[in-house]
């Protein structure tokens, strides 16, 4: 009885600290893992070949619109059927998957062409993922309007920049400084710096819902890029932007109260793989 016991509650403590994990954490990004035994890196000439992978997304939201193509490889010496595979949806990295994320399975196949005369070729290709996704930057924060520093017994508001580590997405909120403006009807300035931290690229964001409590922001990308579908992106080799949002303030005292700053975002990656044609 003893022993049955023991092992109900190691089972229950193990599940119980899965579903506390809080995935909207950290820079998950999705990955594509080859399936080595299914897709051999040595192929040989006027025969059939395949490339069998999963693309596993270990970001805290979905993946929407998702393409995988293979691609940049010389077409005289590889024929691929189907270049291009589409998914409308891979799920997020939660507790109901397992630590890689969500799952969407790829195969690409073809053949492989004459090497006229050749002994053998290296070829290189390369796989580029794109997709739509969204991050949610969701903290509880102190708004303080005194003029002084003076205390309330409520809360205190930063004197410096908070500094943050991701919200489970490549696209990231890494710091925020809160700054009051204004004499008689004071304003909340969040000066917000946004980051790719991932390992491709984001071409294009654009707000959804932005409030502070229950009252609406006004929000403004800084030192960005705006781009014809009023999205915007990083400058030329840069990786950083800023979101400057504003609120007018009524409350006297100090308070603390929940910020929500939602993101949607495309992104693209690539990854550089080789065959060897004998």
């Amino acid at each position: 009885m003893l022993l049955l016991v023991l092992v109900i509650s190691g089972c229950g403590s193990g599940s119980e600290n899965t579903l506390q994990r809080n995935y909207k954490l950290g820079y998950g990004t999705p990955t594509l893992v080859i399936d080595e035994q299914r897709s051999p890196s040595l192929v040989y000439q006027n025969r059939p070949f395949s490339q069998v992978m999963t693309l596993f997304n270990k970001a805290g939201y979905p993946l929407q619109n998702v393409r995988v193509t293979l691609g940049s490889y010389d077409q005289t010496f590889l024929s691929v059927n189907n270049p291009q595979q589409l998914f409308s949806t891979v799920e997020a990295n939660s507790a109901f998957n397992d630590d890689n994320g969500g799952r969407a399975d790829v195969l690409f196949n073809g053949q492989v062409l004459d090497l006229h005369g050749a002994e053998e070729r290296r070829e290189p290709y390369r796989l580029y993922v794109a997709y739509d996704s969204k991050m949610e930057f969701a903290p509880t924060i102190c708004v303080n309007v005194a003029r002084y520093d003076v205390f309330d017994a409520g809360c205190e508001m930063p004197k410096r920049a908070l500094s943050f580590a991701g919200q489970g997405a490549p696209l990231a909120v890494v710091s925020m400084e809160e700054v009051i403006v204004g004499g008689d009807v004071p304003e909340l300035e969040l000066r917000l710096k946004v980051a790719d931290k991932g390992n491709g690229d984001v071409k294009g964001v654009k707000l959804g819902q932005a409030r502070l409590g229950n009252t609406p922001l006004v929000c403004q990308f800084r030192d960005m890029l705006e781009n014809v579908d009023k999205s915007f992106s990083f400058r030329n080799n840069r990786r950083d932007g800023e979101l400057l949002c504003t609120a007018t303030l009524s409350e006297k005292n100090s308070y603390q109260t929940t910020l929500f700053i939602e993101f949607f975002y495309s992104y693209d990656f690539s990854v550089a793989k080789q065959l060897t044609i004998k």
